[in-house]
């Protein structure tokens, strides 16, 4: 009987160890998951917003601060109206393709923009939208050359 008893003590200690050793493995594969539906949370967001602003240090040559920020220029553009392509139109805030497909439409059907205020005639453009727009817009007169007219 003390066999018998030794070998069912050993088998229930063996099942009890097999049991911890699965949910060991089961809260750590838990874990594992939840870091990685985290992580590529985290990282969805970031790619769906707007890009990082990331601050950038550097030594000051003058006084030797290294903590010192620095703020670079902001990256300008302009983007001509009378050779703008929907492409570049659609850089611009608040501009996606059905505006810009308008715009290119508009320009089409009555000719070059003489100032960047002609926008408010295209449908679906307010002030409020040219306001936010105006800043990376300018018109130039189209030259055509003399050389042509022959």
């Amino acid at each position: 009987m003390t066999s018998s008893t030794n070998e069912l003590e050993e088998l229930e200690r063996e099942r009890k160890r097999a049991r911890e050793w699965s949910h060991d493995r089961r809260d750590t594969l838990r874990f594992t998951l939840c870091f990685a539906l985290a992580l590529f949370c985290m990282l969805r967001i970031q790619s769906a917003s707007a890009p990082l602003n990331i601050t950038q240090y550097y030594i000051d040559v003058e006084t030797g601060n290294p903590d010192a920020q620095y703020k670079p220029e902001p990256y300008v553009f302009w983007i001509d109206l009378n050779e703008a392509t929907s492409a570049d139109l659609k850089l611009l805030p608040r501009i996606g393709p059905t505006l810009a497909g308008r715009i290119i439409e508009y320009r089409e059907e009555n000719g070059d923009f003489n100032e960047v205020s002609d926008l408010l005639n295209v449908r679906g453009i307010g002030v409020k939208t040219l306001d936010v727009i105006a800043p990376y817009l300018r018109v130039q007169a189209t030259e055509y050359s003399d050389s042509n007219s022959d």
